[in-house]
């Protein structure tokens, strides 16, 4: 008998996620910084930035890095006005020099002539005369040596990654473009996902050889990527590309499956589970 072990789907783990509902900052994953007289602040559901006249602004850090290695970070942004909003990610060991940082940014402004613009390593790859909305969904996705930018679910821009790490730290923050121009941008629902560690099926057998009637049992485990117990999930035995036999995972996330071959021979033999 050959045996071997199936699932489909692959999980995804959280790196990091705010709401901003605390109304205050979470010191833990954040600090905040000023640009010229600006401000960042949790308030109204959201992250706030406040620019009382132009070139001023303010936002936040995240504290610490992250491997952003075929991750995804989404969060909304509003642009109020001459106010932008922008979502930077840049090398860990790289100081902030706002859209001239080294790294990525992508920014939404409300009344400018180019209202969507990316910017790499501090020069401008990409304008957009339009927004699909304000706010919008903004999603920057690192999908291997590429980097993608979508607006509300759409991409809008591709690019080779070229920054010589994956390991960013997060920014998100607003500043004043226009003369005298002061206002608020916020941003609000960040999260950032990358691919997580698969879940385990597990597949024994009480015998390898024995003869027409006997009764084999196979039994094994079903946990996620952090060895805890899926619960409830339905394996099934597959025997030469049949279903055979099947059973629920209990508490422990075990399950045991009996067949009894009616011909000789020897079976290709693997156990399956849907992906949880």
């Amino acid at each position: 008998m050959i045996f071997r072990r199936r699932f489909f789907g692959q999980t995804t783990r959280i790196l990091l996620q705010d709401d901003f509902n605390d109304k205050i900052l979470d010191q833990s994953k954040w600090s905040t910084f000023s640009i010229s007289g600006g401000k960042a602040s949790e308030k109204n559901g959201r992250i706030e930035f406040y620019s009382p006249t132009n070139h001023t602004g303010g936002g936040i850090r995240s504290v610490n890095s992250y491997d952003l290695t075929d991750a995804k970070l989404r969060a909304k942004l509003f642009s109020d006005g001459y106010i932008v909003a922008f979502i930077s990610i840049v090398p860990y060991d790289k100081a902030f020099y706002a859209y001239e940082s080294e790294g990525y940014s992508i920014g939404i402004w409300e009344l400018g002539n180019t209202k969507l613009f990316i910017y790499k390593n501090g020069n401008t790859v990409f304008r957009k005369t339009t927004l699909r909305g304000n706010p919008e969904e903004i999603e920057i996705a690192l999908d291997g040596d590429t980097i993608r930018f979508y607006e509300n679910g759409l991409e809008v821009y591709a690019d080779t990654y070229e920054t010589y790490t994956k390991n960013m730290n997060i920014y998100l923050w607003g500043i004043s473009w226009y003369l005298n121009a002061s206002g608020t941008s916020w941003a609000d629902n960040l999260i950032v996902e990358a691919p997580g560690p698969p879940p385990s099926l597990t597949l024994v057998v009480n015998k390898t050889a024995g003869y027409i009637g006997d009764t084999f049992t196979f039994s094994g485990f079903y946990r996620d990527g952090q060895e805890n117990p899926l619960v409830g999930y339905e394996a099934n035995l597959v025997v030469n590309g049949s279903i055979r036999g099947s059973a629920t995972t209990g508490a422990d996330g075990s399950y045991s499956i009996q067949w009894t071959p009616t011909a000789k021979g020897t079976y290709n033999i693997y156990a399956e589970a849907p992906f949880p």
